[in-house]
């Protein structure tokens, strides 16, 4: 049954991949747009933990307001896997085309002794960052990933990633091939604003105590890997600009706990700040503070 269920899926996963080739990147807001609003309107998948979450992190908006950055919310999710789903039949060309970075700036961040860990968020569209990162740099981006209920959708995601030379790291024995590949002086892509776990470390986000993973934090302080912020933001214009910023961590003083700490503190303090500024943009869809 469950094998069914995930072929049905897969299916219906693989059409809209049709659909939205046939607009390519350049157009992909259009089938989008009408993702979004389809699910926005007509099948509200998790619109309830967006509308609880909007109204906690911005309690002063009024109800017309927030349900006004709801829709352009869907709209945003709809256009990330509508880009996500052009990938597999894009070029290079056109990747660049939906950027407006700076390469040199890009290439003298990402430049390092050591490892470096480019940290972002469920932001923009994280996923073609990662992959213009890639080949500004031409080198592999190793991004952490984490397998998804449907096994050929995770597939699917790994060759989606693989097409212009990044790789998955699975969640499980990802701890000891991120140590690796850093030590060897590579590059590791990771959303770090995912869940953590009710007993885990807990930062500050929007005034609430968020329960945050301090994992990626602690291999950055082992390693001495530098941590490169970058958010993809989408512009009105449906291009993207990537804002970086680094965590210099070097001068932080305590124990390495203590740092992890400083390190999950300031990250979530850059990621509010993002997300103030173009809070259509973060998946909201996440229950981030559940606990």
């Amino acid at each position: 049954m469950s094998f069914n269920k995930n072929k049905i899926e897969f299916l219906i996963f693989k059409l809209l991949e049709f659909f939205s080739s046939i607009f390519g990147l350049k157009n992909s807001y259009i089938i989008g747009t009408i993702v979004g609003l389809t699910f926005c309107y007509l099948i509200p998948v998790r619109k309830k933990t967006v509308y609880s979450n909007l109204q906690k992190a911005f309690p002063e908006y009024e109800k017309k307001k927030i349900k006004k950055l709801i829709r352009a919310n869907y709209i945003s999710i709809g256009t990330l896997f509508a880009e996500i789903m052009c990938v597999p039949r894009c070029t290079e060309r056109e990747i660049f085309e939906k950027f407006e970075a700076d390469r040199e700036l890009m290439i003298k961040n990402f430049t390092h002794d050591k490892g470096v860990i480019l940290l972002t968020g469920h932001f923009g569209n994280w996923e073609l960052g990662a992959i213009l990162t890639g080949l500004i740099l031409q080198k592999s981006i190793n991004v952490l990933a984490k397998p998804q209920r449907n096994g050929y959708i995770t597939d699917w995601l790994k060759e989606m990633r693989g097409k212009f030379g990044n790789k998955s790291v699975m969640l499980g024995t990802s701890v000891r091939e991120l140590y690796s590949l850093l030590k060897k002086g590579e590059i590791a892509g990771v959303v770090g604003d995912q869940r953590g776990p009710i007993e885990g470390m807990r930062v500050n986000y929007f005034g609430y105590e968020t329960a945050v993973y301090s994992g990626v934090a602690e291999i950055a302080v082992k390693t001495e890997s530098k941590i490169v912020l970058c958010f993809v933001v989408r512009k009105p214009n449906k291009k993207y600009t990537l804002e970086m910023e680094e965590i210099d961590y070097k001068n932080f003083t305590g124990t390495s706990e203590d740092k992890v700490k400083m390190i999950n503190v300031q990250y979530f303090s850059i990621l509010e700040k993002y997300v103030r500024l173009y809070p259509s943009q973060w998946f909201w869809m996440h229950k981030i503070w559940k606990y």
